[in-house]
């Protein structure tokens, strides 16, 4: 008689998934760049280029930073 042992034959690999969601994190993390640090003069240049697009109704694009 062939008896199926079911779920439990699959138990020890469980913890591989566990292992998954911890290697995404690390491969996620190791992945992050770094936030730019800003001079005066490029924080300037940044507001003087808003403040321009603001009053010109101009489009411009935007890119930030944003947890890596």
């Amino acid at each position: 008689m062939n008896k199926d042992r079911g779920i439990i034959k699959w138990l020890p690999f469980e913890s591989l998934v566990s292992n998954k969601t911890v290697i995404d994190s690390i491969l996620k993390e190791k992945n992050k760049i770094k936030k730019p640090v800003l001079s005066l003069e490029q924080q300037q240049e940044i507001e003087d280029t808003l403040i321009h697009a603001f009053y010109e109704q101009e489009k411009i694009m935007v890119t930030y930073y944003k947890n890596g």
